[in-house]
């Protein structure tokens, strides 16, 4: 199988500072969700001279690498309990993690669009997401 890489990653590590929220947002019960936050993924591309390429991604959870899921972990020195951080695409859908592969198809895998000549924007959000009993922290 002939893989063309033809996009690459500009912002390796995107900061989102996500807002202070009251734990009654939660309320509603595990699954709830609160303070979302626009941002960015963004990626140099090349069409290539004569084909139109479809671009796809995978994003990995780089604190577990095994996760499959759509929930981000708070980081290990967080004192919040009962949240976690989902990312969501620009149809407004969790997306879940997966491998760092370039392998077309691997797990959790989507299609972004057609690679253009120049600059990919991927407009992204995250939120917190409500994953057991939650208490207030950083």
């Amino acid at each position: 199988m002939l893989v063309h890489s033809t996009c690459r990653v500009i912002n390796t590590n995107v900061a989102v500072d996500l807002p202070q929220v009251n734990t009654v947002a939660f309320s509603s019960g595990t699954g709830a969700v609160a303070g979302a936050r626009a941002f960015s993924l963004l990626l140099t591309c090349s069409t290539g001279a004569t084909v139109s390429i479809t671009v796809s991604i995978t994003v990995t959870d780089s604190v577990d690498p095994a996760n499959h899921g759509s929930t981000l972990q708070l980081a290990s020195g967080s004192t919040a309990q009962g949240v976690g951080v989902q990312l969501l695409n620009s149809s407004g859908a969790p997306i879940a993690f997966g491998p760092d592969s370039a392998t077309p198809g691997n797990t959790n895998q989507w299609t972004v669009g057609a690679s253009p000549n120049g600059t990919l924007q991927i407009p992204m959000t995250a939120r917190y997401v409500r994953t057991g009993t939650v208490s207030p922290g950083q």
